[in-house]
């Protein structure tokens, strides 16, 4: 097909290939598929990559905004919260930087809600959590230092109090620095000091415990008004920035506070009545999500940089390392299938891990052990569950049903508007499943892979005089040079739509950063 062809129903290759737009899905005939004024770029079969993979997550698709990062279930199962912090439009009847409430027997958004103030720094931030008996939900808000309590009515959000994250002024100054001085790292959106991040509420309803991942505190806040009731600096020798605290958790009993550690590796230990440190645990490279099992005897921690799960023993008060589990969906792969969400299915035995770099949900399985309890010593790969582009959180239900939020859905959005830019128009995906078992889960498992290794696949399949060769044909391509250009993760078209060569393969309607 005529590459032009493509671009004037509306979709776009861009000009870099690692933030590429979407493409044509699998198979013989696409086009009676294609839905060229969708904005969130839906195919019947799924998408395939510009890297070549294919992605076709199973189970109900539900279409949200931009970008979610995180997932929770209210307590009685019926309402699922994403919190989307994206910088696109998302879908027409969605928004980037809000949170979507999302009836689960239908899978249809019920309520969007966007209480940013106006000019500042606000996008909502991996930090969601129920309180216990389902009456109030609270989220980080990341850029402007705040902790959101919502009220909750049915499946409705109001908003009722923003709490302060922190009572710091502001980080250290560092002269030539540009993000308010936080030593050795990167500015960060409106000059932030603390950047609220992880959020849980205890049981009791006292108080909720957020994690400031910039400032490098972690504080408890009064649920009645917002008051700090104390906050612990958890920084450590030789981390320039300090520990990077994100994911947050609290046991049943509301004692103890687990907090991952980025910048440390490792688990911190608090008492949530007086904030002091009682633990530091090592984990894997880069502990990014937390799960305990319902009755709070092993912490589950997601370690994204060496794509690995380390079960923790939190039976006494300082909790051991009992195992560390690889998540890799292909035996063998290099580092890179990003592990960046944990949750624990008590009632079966069963731990689901989503893995950003690969496009699918890990599925460990244990031996049950009783009600809300299990073995950790027997967790074992069992399988894995296609997902969409770049899973990031992931629930489940008491029924067994699995939840995963993939913030970047389908992997793009058809390029429709001359000036547009190819994130704008992006959308997230929320799918619903039923547990997976027996030959479901191991078919899932099989297309999962498939989908991962399809490059290969078809590089395998090449004809010897293709001008990308095979690896067996390796230094035999006409081609001899490859320029790649990045523009602002622009299209060809954008980019280069003016060419007049009597061989440029270009649409000139789309010319947004032409040569005059």
């Amino acid at each position: 097909m005529h590459r032009s062809t493509l671009y004037r129903l509306g979709l776009g290759l861009g000009t870099c290939a690692g933030l590429a737009g979407l493409v044509l899905s699998a198979g013989a005939d696409p086009l009676p598929h294609l839905t060229p004024t969708s904005p969130t770029g839906v195919y019947a079969e799924g998408a395939s990559l510009a890297n070549g993979r294919l992605v076709k997550p199973v189970g109900r698709r539900t279409t949200t905004g931009d970008f979610p990062v995180a997932l929770v279930v209210s307590p009685d199962g019926r309402t699922g919260v994403l919190a989307e912090s994206g910088q696109g439009q998302g879908a027409t009847e969605q928004s980037d930087e809000g949170l979507e409430v999302v009836d689960l027997a239908s899978g249809k958004v019920v309520q969007t809600v966007r209480d940013h103030e106006k000019d500042q720094p606000t996008f909502y931030n991996a930090g969601l959590s129920f309180s216990r008996d389902g009456g109030h939900l609270y989220a980080t808000g990341g850029g402007n230092d705040q902790v959101y309590d919502y009220a909750v009515s049915g499946q409705h959000l109001r908003l009722v109090h923003r709490f302060k994250s922190s009572l710091r002024t502001g980080a250290p100054t560092v002269p030539g620095t540009a993000n308010g001085g936080i030593p050795g790292s990167a500015p960060t959106v409106g000059d932030v000091a603390r950047f609220s991040k992880g959020v849980a509420a205890l049981p009791d309803g006292s108080a909720v415990v957020v994690t400031n991942e910039q400032g490098s505190t972690v504080a408890a806040l009064s649920t009645k008004d917002g008051s700090l009731l104390w906050e612990t600096p958890v920084g450590g020798a030789g981390q320039a920035g300090g520990a990077y605290p994100g994911a947050v958790v609290v046991r049943p009993g509301g004692q103890t506070a687990y907090v991952a550690a980025q910048g440390l590796n490792a688990v911190l230990t608090l008492d949530t009545a007086t904030g002091a440190l009682l633990a530091t645990t090592p984990v894997g490279d880069h502990p990014t999500a937390l799960a305990l099992t319902g009755g709070g005897s092993d912490l589950l921690v997601a370690n994204s940089n060496d794509d690995s799960l380390s079960v923790l023993d939190t039976s006494s008060p300082v909790p051991t390392s009992v195992r560390q589990l690889s998540t890799h969906l292909v035996a063998g792969e290099a580092n890179g299938s990003t592990p960046n969400g944990v949750a624990v299915d008590d009632r079966h035995g069963r731990v689901y891990v989503t893995m950003a770099g690969d496009d699918a949900v890990a599925v460990f399985d244990t031996d049950v052990r009783g009600p809300k309890r299990y073995d950790p010593a027997s967790l074992r790969y069992a399988g894995a569950v296609p997902a969409g582009f770049f899973p990031s959180a992931v629930a489940t239900r008491r029924d067994g049903t699995v939840l995963v939020a993939s913030s970047k859905g389908l992997g793009g959005a058809p390029i429709t508007d001359r000036d547009q830019y190819i994130v704008n128009k992006r959308s997230g995906l929320l799918q619903t499943l039923p547990r997976p078992t027996g030959g479901t889960l191991d078919r899932y498992t099989r297309d999962a892979r498939a989908y991962l290794t399809r490059p290969a696949t078809l590089n395998s399949r090449r004809p010897a005089d293709s001008p990308i060769p095979t690896v067996a044909h390796r230094g035999e391509s006409p081609i001899k040079h490859v320029v790649m250009v990045v523009r602002e993760n622009r299209t060809f078209d954008q980019v280069f739509g003016d060419l007049t060569r009597k061989d440029a393969d270009v649409e000139p309607a789309y010319t947004a950063f032409g040569a005059k």
